[in-house]
């Protein structure tokens, strides 16, 4: 935050002094400008972690899929196929 002083020699005669507060238009852009960039840091984050969690998930459901067959195939002494279906 800049304070500005200044005193006011107008046509009112007085010497005040008036103090104003607030921010530039420079600081306003900057702080936008940072905001900005971390949100889109945040985004490719976020998608880049549900990408790893998707991936994680489905070998998840790939290897337990895998032990259900060859526990099958070893409790019932038989030759297992095993096909995975994929819905688009």
């Amino acid at each position: 935050m800049q304070r500005i002083h200044r005193r006011n020699h107008g046509l009112e005669g007085s010497a005040a002094i008036t103090w104003r507060r607030g921010f530039t238009i420079i600081e306003l852009l900057v702080v936008m400008g940072i905001l900005i960039l971390l949100a889109v840091l945040t985004g490719v984050s976020v998608r880049q972690l549900s990408q790893g969690a998707r991936l994680s998930s489905g070998s998840n459901q790939v290897i337990a899929a895998l032990g259900a067959a060859r526990a099958y195939a070893i409790q019932n002494n038989k030759t297992v196929i095993l096909t995975f279906v994929v819905s688009v």
